[in-house]
């Protein structure tokens, strides 16, 4: 995902709107997309972990809100919040580009507390 790219899901959130009470959170997640795009694939993989080590304890969950996907090309969404995570069916159920066997798994559905939901396997 490139900066424009960033820039099209942001702009379609209305996150980039001066009046929107999410334009601190767009207009931050815009620069940082300009600054990885200068980056080699290494080094912006060294960022993201770097980036939740700190200022997350490295545990996403995965849910089935639009909001938390990107359709990245015709038919397959990416994770917003894990970018290792795509999906082919909007975010209902999702695999790990990391898994070589692309298990799917179901994502936990929107509105149901993270600790009432099923377990999911990752």
């Amino acid at each position: 995902m490139n900066a424009q790219d960033v820039w099209q899901l942001l702009n379609k959130q209305e996150m980039l709107d001066e009046d929107g009470k999410d334009w601190k959170v767009g207009n931050a997640v815009m620069n940082f997309a300009r600054d990885m795009e200068s980056l080699k694939e290494e080094e912006r993989n060294r960022v993201l972990k770097m980036v939740i080590n700190l200022y997350g304890d490295g545990s996403v969950s995965i849910t089935n809100d639009p909001a938390n996907w990107a359709e990245i090309t015709d038919g397959l969404w990416q994770s917003i919040k894990d970018p290792t995570m795509f999906s082919t069916d909007g975010g209902k159920t999702y695999y790990s580009c990391n898994d070589p066997e692309h298990h799917i798994h179901t994502s936990i559905p929107t509105g149901v507390p993270v600790n009432e939901a099923e377990p999911v396997e990752q």
